[in-house]
C-alpha cells in the first residue's frame, strides 16, 4: 500500500537529513518507492525490496505512530544501509559497522527495541460479517473451517448450513484495535 503524503514528505525530510549526516549521494529520495508493510506483522519493522524497477522501502504503518523522533528515522537509515552494501552482506560486520557508525545509532536502538514489544503484545482482531443481513462481530482467533450466519440459516434455510450465508473474514488493523 502507498504511504500517505504526509508520511511521503515526512520520509523525503529524513532522508535528506540522513543523505547530510552521513555524507552519502544516494540520489533523490524519488530514486526509492515507499508503502506499507502489512499492519498485522508483528516482527518486521521495515524491509527493503530490490527488484526490476526501483527500490521499495516498507514500513511498518504503525512505525509513524510509534515514533519518538529516531524510530522511523533509523528503520529507513538501516534499509539504507542495506541499499549501500547490496542484498547479499545480509547484515554481517560490513553491515553492522555501517549502520553503528551514525551518531543516532543507539537511540534508534532503543526505540526499535520498544516497537518490537509492542507488536508482539499486540494480537490482531477478526471481523466476521454476513454480507446478506450485515451482522458483524469480531474474535481474538481465526476461525477455522467453514462459518455461515446462524440467523440467516435459521431465516432462510430452516436452521441448515447454507453457503449463501458464508461469513466473511476480515482483520482490524492492530492500529485501530
Amino acid at each position: 500500500m502507498t504511504l500517505t503524503d504526509a508520511h511521503t514528505t515526512h520520509l523525503h525530510h529524513i532522508f535528506y537529513a540522513l543523505c547530510r549526516e552521513r555524507n552519502w549521494s544516494l540520489g533523490f529520495p524519488t530514486s526509492f518507492d515507499f508503502g506499507y508493510l502489512d499492519a498485522d506483522n508483528r516482527t518486521v519493522q521495515a524491509r527493503i525490496i530490490v527488484g526490476d524497477r526501483k527500490p521499495t522501502i516498507l514500513f511498518h504503518p504503525m512505525a509513524f505512530n510509534e515514533c519518538n523522533g529516531h524510530l522511523v528515522k533509523g528503520l529507513l537509515h538501516h534499509e539504507l544501509c542495506h541499499h549501500l552494501l547490496g542484498s547479499d552482506v545480509g547484515h554481517g560486520p560490513a553491515f553492522t559497522a555501517l549502520e553503528e557508525g551514525w551518531d543516532d545509532f543507539m537511540l534508534f536502538k532503543s526505540e526499535s527495541v520498544n516497537f518490537a514489544r509492542t507488536l508482539q503484545r499486540r494480537r490482531p482482531k477478526y471481523v466476521l460479517s454476513c454480507d446478506t443481513c450485515g451482522l458483524k462481530f469480531e474474535r481474538n482467533s481465526l476461525p477455522v473451517g467453514r462459518m455461515a450466519c446462524r440467523g440467516c440459516c435459521e431465516k432462510f434455510s430452516n436452521g441448515k448450513f447454507d453457503d449463501n450465508y458464508n461469513l466473511h473474514i476480515g482483520v482490524v488493523s492492530m492500529s485501530e484495535s
